[in-house]
């Protein structure tokens, strides 16, 4: 499995095939701590090769500085099929910030 795309965003979709991804970023700017960010999403595009079919699943856990939890882990299941002669499979995924995976684009 390789990452093609992993962003913290705004926002993300997946639709027609195609992964959106709206307002990519990496610092979260806050007067004080903890501070609410309104919009949050994480973005995903990951690609198998031959061999790497079958059951997966992908889980994301956010956690503060200690290593503590601070939000409930994010957990999608999926199953990854090669058709014909392809040599790899693309999954994308987007996480919004009521923390549902959407979007399972094979």
């Amino acid at each position: 499995m390789q990452t093609e795309i992993f962003a913290l965003c705004d926002a993300a979709t997946v639709a027609a095939g195609k992964l959106n991804i709206l307002g990519s970023f990496d610092t979260i700017w806050a007067q004080s701590f903890p501070c609410n960010h309104p919009l949050c999403a994480v973005a995903c595009k990951l690609r198998f090769d031959v061999g790497e079919e079958g059951r997966h699943f992908l889980e994301m856990h956010f956690c503060d500085p200690d290593m503590r939890p601070v939000l409930a882990p994010i957990r999608q299941d999926f199953e990854i099929k090669i058709p014909g002669l392809r040599s790899n499979q693309s999954l994308q995924l987007a996480a919004n910030r009521r923390y549902e995976m959407n979007g399972l684009a094979f």
